[in-house]
């Protein structure tokens, strides 16, 4: 691309947009798209030249009239005559133009308005309806890019976010919120974000500088500011109010100031509100996506948000008989506090207990963006109240027109009176701010200047009484002000759309050709794993039928049968069974293992919990009690690999499944504290441990009501199970349900009530891909949606994800198989059970469990009792 500018090309492409010839439009589009994601400047030469009709009509190629449906029409021929590319490629063709639209209005306001003049929100809306009714048109990328066109056209342009609330445009956002597609959900919550967010000329049509900056002199107040009833209905502390609403430009705008527009208050609290709603979203860059969004609403709206934050902190304060400087705004009546509320509690939740970090760091950020501003005022009212105490150093005097209630209330004390208040309510916002701070902070920075303000400087002691003239208490709020400058919270802005646009910059065309390229580091990798899972499954059927005298089958059709003859028994062996008893001995003796390996880990002082040996390569995955994974490389008895979960001192981790393990394994680790953490490049291409250290590649909470005691005993915390073959994975264990999530989409698709007092402690699904076949799903049960769960109480039930219903545990209720119903529910067990496993060897599908008094039962699922038992003990 840079080739083909350098040599003069770019006028000539220019031009040919405005030809009339259909044919050569398509290709165009793809230039175009290679150019702008090269140089975005060149924005300005498509709106000057009035090209955006051609990419506007291009969001439809390949779509029919009717709804979203091909026309029979288009599917044979054009109007042109020209026969039709195939879908894939018109799909391509839809999402080149869109992002090609989105990097127009990129931070280019004439780009944006002309967008908005050829409607181009309303083109996107519709396309967007269209893909949610119509699954067999879905692309994922194009419904990705147009939710990121919508969100660049609206970013801080103010007519941009009133048309798209007109118009209905927030709904079909509010719909991509609950895609399939990670993507799509990201892309929804980051285009709402920009929706809600400030236009970039806020001071110009009213909105208020206070906004962002609470911290004023009172110097600079207006002469005649307005009376204190309407500053509370605005949501200004008292005696804040920005100087502009006696400034000439404010007095013939054509927008209503942020506190007076309840229309678009209205659609903002319901967006956000819909926006909090995915918090338990199991995408990490989802839950990121929607934290930033929230930031744009705190950005807006900082005085209601505020109040909302001071209110919640001084509900648990024993002493409220202080008046509060925080109001809610008029425009926010009941209704809209209780959603900022249960949106500030989950957001203060989020930044606490997320699995996470990056997650956790930017609600962090924006809690503490509302906190630094509560402090700050607090902060400032602390120093009226000692200004008030000084007659000859009072900025405001004794005139009229201060409405501070803390000037006021400093009425009718005596100077020592004031001293003594001055100093306890600064002490106190200095002490809880430092507190605060440390406490939430997460950056390291940020503590250690914290250590040096608050402790080694001895300018600013959170702790320690302050004494002296209140000049020197003067001296150290102003030190503490230059602090609160240099190191206040600021609420990141979404990268999510720079992140994509790059991603589609450097997108491999090439990446399916070196993929079978055998020469290639792709290639290679891939034919590595095709060679090394062909020799372990060719060994694996080589032991099978190597032992297979030893099952259950085999062993009941060789079993000698007594003859009778005239009465009397013959009990001497046939030479067959004699042969077959021999057999069987042999078979035994082969099976007696000999260790080949001993793994010390030398100075670790936690027991292991957890092992996990990897299918494919000679890995082990070792857990201790606490937060340590270890990666073992037993031919060579060396530990590779070490690094910590992540999850608290105070929970352990109880479960640890591989996944992918045919193609690029992760590991995946769940605890007590309900989080799951999947770790990407724990293993190179090559098979073995990467030395370098592995990533966290998803984070969420799966169950969120865990319980770490039940029944007065240990919970068995989070316990799992991996379904390869349909990318589920089942998460039960110390609370009332199962559920299962789709990991491709990171959704969870299913939840049933467990319906036991007693917590799971394990889970097995009915199902091998590896020895059962279609033909095996039927009366039997035996198929990848049925799942066996353990309990604590020695009892065990049957799961099936299809059920619907969330009452509790119900197979195929049809009037097809409703005559085979059996019992969902098994209770021979008596303690504890400790593992359930799952064998079709010999041709018998059956479940295996074993409980801690020893007892190893194995159950046909079409029978209400166990077939066999066996005691270990």
């Amino acid at each position: 691309v840079n080739l083909a500018l350098s040599v003069g090309i770019f006028p000539y492409v220019l031009k040919l947009l405005q030809s009339p010839i259909d044919e050569y439009k398509h290709v165009l589009v793809g230039i175009w798209a290679k150019i702008l994601s090269f140089d975005s400047s060149c924005q300005s030469d498509l709106v000057k030249d009035q090209a955006l009709p051609h990419f506007i009509n291009h969001l439809t190629w390949g779509l029919g009239n009717t709804g979203g449906k091909r026309s029979e029409r288009l599917i044979g021929e054009s109007r042109y005559g020209r026969k039709l590319r195939p879908e894939d490629d018109a799909a391509e063709q839809r999402t080149m133009a869109t992002f090609i639209l989105s990097v127009i209005c990129l931070n280019f306001d004439t780009g944006q308005n002309e967008c908005r003049r050829l409607n181009l929100h309303l083109k996107c809306g519709e396309l967007l309806g269209m893909m949610q009714t119509n699954n067999d048109d879905v692309c994922e990328q194009n419904q990705m890019w147009l939710c990121i066109c919508l969100g660049r056209m609206c970013e801080g342009n103010a007519q941009s976010q009133r048309d798209c609330y007109a118009k209905n445009i927030h709904f079909r956002l509010f719909a991509c919120l609950e895609d399939k597609c990670p993507a799509v959900r990201a892309s929804a919550a980051y285009a709402i974000g920009l929706c809600i967010g400030l236009p970039s000329s806020y001071d110009e049509i009213g909105y208020s500088s206070m906004q962002t900056s609470s911290r004023r002199n009172f110097s600079s107040a207006p002469a005649n500011p307005p009376p204190r009833q309407y500053q509370q209905q605005q949501g200004y502390p008292i005696g804040h109010m920005p100087e502009m609403m006696n400034d000439s430009r404010t007095r013939s705008r054509d927008y209503p100031i942020i506190y007076e527009d309840r229309h678009i208050i209205q659609s903002d609290v319901l967006a956000v509100q819909k926006l909090a709603d995915g918090f338990d979203d199991a995408s990490p860059s989802v839950r990121c996506e929607i934290c930033l969004a929230i930031g744009c609403a705190v950005k807006k709206y900082l005085s209601a948000f505020a109040a909302v934050a001071h209110q919640m902190s001084r509900s648990c304060d024993t002493d409220s008989s202080t008046t509060s400087s925080f109001h809610m705004p008029l425009a926010f009546d009941e209704e809209k506090a209780v959603i900022l509320r249960s949106v500030w509690s989950k957001l203060s939740d989020l930044r606490q207990y997320d699995a996470h970090p990056k997650v956790a760091s930017v609600a962090n950020s924006v809690v503490c963006y509302v906190n630094e501003h509560i402090f700050g005022i607090e902060q400032e009212n602390s120093q009226q109240i000692l200004k008030a105490s000084q007659p000859t150093r009072n900025v405001m005097g004794s005139t009229t027109g201060s409405f501070d209630p803390a000037v006021e209330r400093s009425q009718g004390m005596s100077p020592d009176e004031k001293d003594d208040v001055s100093r306890v309510s600064l002490r106190r916002n200095v002490s809880e701010y430092f507190s605060w701070r440390a406490a939430t902070s997460v950056d390291s920075n940020d503590a250690v200047a914290i250590d040096k303000v608050s402790g080694r400087d001895n300018t600013l002691n959170a702790d320690h009484q302050w004494q002296g003239q209140p000049q020197e208490i003067e001296k150290n709020s102003m030190h503490f002000d230059s602090y609160l400058k240099r190191f206040a919270s600021t609420i990141p802005k979404s990268s999510f759309g720079a992140k994509k646009h790059s991603e589609f910059a450097e997108e491999n065309v090439f990446s399916a050709v070196l993929e079978n390229d055998p020469l290639s580091e792709i290639g290679a990798a891939k034919v590595y794993r095709m060679r090394r899972n062909t020799q372990y499954h060719d060994h694996g059927s080589k032991l099978s039928k190597e032992f297979e005298a030893l099952s259950p089958k085999i062993l009941e059709q060789n079993k000698p049968k007594p003859d009778s003859h005239d009465g009397f028994k013959n009990e001497s062996p046939s030479p067959a069974a004699a042969e077959v008893e021999a057999l069987v001995l042999s078979k035994k003796r082969d099976l007696h293992m000999k260790q080949c390996a001993l793994l010390s880990s030398d100075g670790v002082a936690t027991m292991t919990s957890l092992l996990n040996f990897h299918p494919y390569e000679p890995i082990l995955a070792v857990c201790d009690g606490e937060s340590c994974v270890s990666i073992w490389d037993y031919d060579e008895n060396v530990k590779e690999l070490s690094f910590h979960n992540g999850n608290s001192k105070t929970s352990r981790m109880t479960s640890m499944k591989w996944i992918n393990e045919e193609s690029e394994s992760l590991l995946m680790t769940a605890s007590d504290d309900g989080n799951i953490r999947i770790w990407d490049k724990v293993l190179q291409s090559d098979g073995s441990v990467n030395a370098a250290g592995c990533s966290l590649a998803s984070a969420f909470c799966a169950g969120p009501d865990i319980q770490t005691v039940v029944e007065g005993k240990q919970g068995s915390g989070l316990v799992t199970e991996w379904q390869q073959y349909t990318g589920h994975l089942v998460v039960a264990g110390s609370f009332p349900s199962i559920k299962w999530f789709d990991l491709t989409t990171q959704q969870c698709v299913s939840k049933q009530a467990s319906k036991n007092d007693s917590c799971v402690t394990t889970l097995t699904t009915a199902w091998d891909a590896l020895t059962c076949t279609p033909n095996d799903v039927g009366c039997s049960g035996i198929g990848p949606s049925i799942v066996v769960a353990g309990y604590g109480d020695g009892s065990m039930k049957v799961f099936d994800c299809r059920t619907k219903s969330n009452d509790g545990p119900s197979l195929d209720t049809s009037q097809k198989n409703r005559r085979n119903r059996r019992m969902t529910s098994y209770s021979e067990h008596s303690s504890w059970i400790v593992n359930t496993f799952f064998t079709g060897f010999g041709g018998n599908w059956e479940i295996m469990s074993g409980c801690v008094a020893g007892d190893v039962k194995f159950w046909d699922l079409r029978y209400p009792y166990s077939v066999r038992t066996i005691d270990v003990q």
